[in-house]
């Protein structure tokens, strides 16, 4: 699924800013081991990577909001979602 997002976001200042985000997601099984490695990094921060089931999802803090659902139903081929967040 790609998942294109158009948001404000202050950044911790006053002055807000448009955002225009392309997220990609892959719908994933496990093959033998469960561990995840990353040596991706956000902002000086490592980031980490989990196996999360899908029946589990609204015990975490996910984005996109409506993944949950999404994932409930079935699809087939890649999907473009967009949403548009901005306040006007």
């Amino acid at each position: 699924m790609i998942h294109e997002n158009f948001f404000n976001d202050s950044m911790g200042t006053l002055k807000s800013m448009d955002c225009h985000e392309i997220a990609f997601y892959y719908l994933m099984r496990s093959r033998g081991t469960k561990e995840l490695n990353s040596s991706s990094f956000t902002q000086g921060v490592r980031e980490n990577m989990y196996w999360i089931p899908v029946s589990e999802l609204d015990k975490y803090k996910a984005f996109p909001s409506f993944m949950k659902e999404y994932l409930q139903t079935e699809h087939s081929g890649v999907e473009h979602i967009v949403s548009d967040e901005r306040i006007k």
